[in-house]
């Protein structure tokens, strides 16, 4: 006999390779249907299927057009005799999701409080132009360039500017109107006045903000690792060469980025057309990847996966870290000098000479920008706090008795206001509770998510104003 285990998507099919001559539901929270040999039955726990004669395979079919099911069966010859206990005996304390799963329970509260910062809503379209400005020329004389970009934040760009001779210059910190913000003085990183390793003279050839941090990090074209403080003082620093691929030389890497959720560290390098996965940690290599040809741009990241920017091909791809697949993307020009995605607002900074441009990778509307930061965080969550972030959450908003009034998805709001992301799809499928003291904002679904309970995002409330939300620790995975 052998145990089938399945997760069939809403309104989906799965394929069951499995022969047999009956096939036993152990479980399933609501009705689906079998099919053997083009025969539709609809099925439930408990119900045994035995056909006329011995099938080879089958399929699964959901009945439910909005969420997932799971669905355990036994397949097998013979006969098969099973007493049903109809509910949960369990040990351990666990919840339902959409798919009828009992799983681990690490809910817990986080008090937010939450303010709407603007009620403008923006429309952007795939290429749209969202910013763009010069960096002046402030170096020590001679051409320079910018050789990296990166957005730090809904507000602030990092640069590397650099001479001609391609010698390190300064780290440049910008709004996104173009005034500076500072510099980092990388000649005192380099002499070791500030903590480097001291007597070095290469390029940098990535850069990558440390937000949980605030810190910068770079990796040299020798393959050296630093991570400085916004100051320009070294508080890490590790020599990569030895990790990156057999022949790593001056000029073999091209681009750096940082994975917060994994803690991973991604190197693109010429060298084997690679992309170099190294724990954060460790500082050891995990995994490479072959990229060709979009192994001469930078790297970022962008939903869960690595994006990679062609820099002279003007090929781009989105690799996915578990199946190594790249998805072609084409939208931005080739021969830039630097380039970064900024996942929230869905677009990429490049950088030709001292020109910053913004550019718009999909389609995408804002319904206002928001901020929240944590007042009380259980079972050791992260207590972030970030500057006004543009939702994705579909809010509307005017203003009332001094306060903004909002009507939509306040759930998801909140979500993107506290961890400046945007919200997963499935966001609902891991809240379990949110109230607004004082407010008629109170919904509770018990030990199953919200979408396992059918409790819709869609309330109104005033803010600024405190939002406390259930909700598991996969969330903010």
């Amino acid at each position: 006999m052998d145990e089938v285990r399945k997760t069939v998507v809403a309104g989906g099919q799965q394929f069951v390779d499995a022969a047999g001559d009956f096939i036993f539901c152990s479980f399933a929270d609501r009705p689906f249907r079998i099919i053997i040999d083009g025969q539709p039955v609809t099925a439930r726990v408990g119900d045994k299927l035995r056909p006329e004669k011995r099938f080879r395979n089958f399929l699964i079919e959901n009945l439910d057009d909005d969420n997932p099911i799971a669905v355990r069966l036994v397949v097998g010859e013979g006969d098969y005799n099973s007493q049903i206990i109809q509910g949960e005996v369990t040990v351990n304390p666990g919840v339902r999701n959409s798919a009828g799963q009992f799983i681990p329970d690490s809910r817990f509260d986080v008090s937010l409080m939450a303010t709407l910062t603007s009620r403008a809503a923006r429309d952007y379209q795939k290429g749209d132009t969202v910013f763009e400005f010069e960096v002046e020329d402030a170096g020590s004389g001679g051409d320079h360039s910018i050789y990296g970009a990166e957005m730090i934040g809904p507000d602030e760009i990092l640069l590397t500017v650099k001479t001609q001779d391609l010698e390190p210059e300064w780290l440049a910190f910008y709004s996104r109107d173009g005034v500076s913000r500072g510099v980092i003085d990388f000649k005192r990183i380099y002499s070791g006045e500030s903590g480097g390793s001291g007597g070095i003279s290469d390029r940098i050839v990535g850069i990558e903000f440390n937000t949980a941090r605030n810190t910068v990090m770079l990796l040299t074209r020798g393959g050296e690792f630093y991570e400085v403080t916004r100051a320009g003082t070294v508080i890490e620093y590790a020599d990569l060469s030895g990790v990156l691929p057999d022949g790593y030389a001056a000029g073999a890497a091209t681009g750096l980025a940082y994975s917060p959720e994994r803690n991973e560290l991604a190197i693109v390098t010429p060298i084997n057309d690679s992309l170099v996965i190294i724990d954060r940690q460790t500082m050891q290599e995990k995994k490479t990847f072959q990229v060709a040809p979009y192994n001469d741009g930078d790297v970022s990241t962008w939903g869960g996966k690595w994006f990679l920017m062609g820099s002279g091909s003007g090929s781009d791809g989105i690799l996915d870290p578990e199946s190594g697949e790249i998805e072609p993307v084409s939208v931005l020009p080739g021969n830039t000098d630097a380039g970064c995605v900024w996942e929230h607002e869905g677009f990429a900074v490049i950088a030709v000479g001292l020109t910053v441009k913004a550019i718009c990778i999909e389609d995408t509307k804002f319904y206002g920008a928001g901020e929240a930061h944590a007042i009380e965080c259980g079972k050791g969550a992260r207590l972030m706090r970030r500057p006004s972030n543009p939702l994705k959450a579909e809010i509307y908003a005017h203003l009332e008795g001094g306060f903004n009034v909002a009507t939509g998805e306040i759930i998801r709001a909140t979500i993107e206001m506290w961890t400046g992301h945007p919200a997963p799809d499935d966001y609902l499928d891991h809240v379990y509770g949110i109230e607004m003291p004082g407010q008629t904002v109170i919904a509770k679904s018990g030990a199953e998510t919200f979408k396992r309970a059918g409790i819709e995002d869609w309330f109104t409330a005033k803010f600024p104003g405190r939002v406390t939300l259930t909700i598991d620790n996969q969330l903010l995975k």
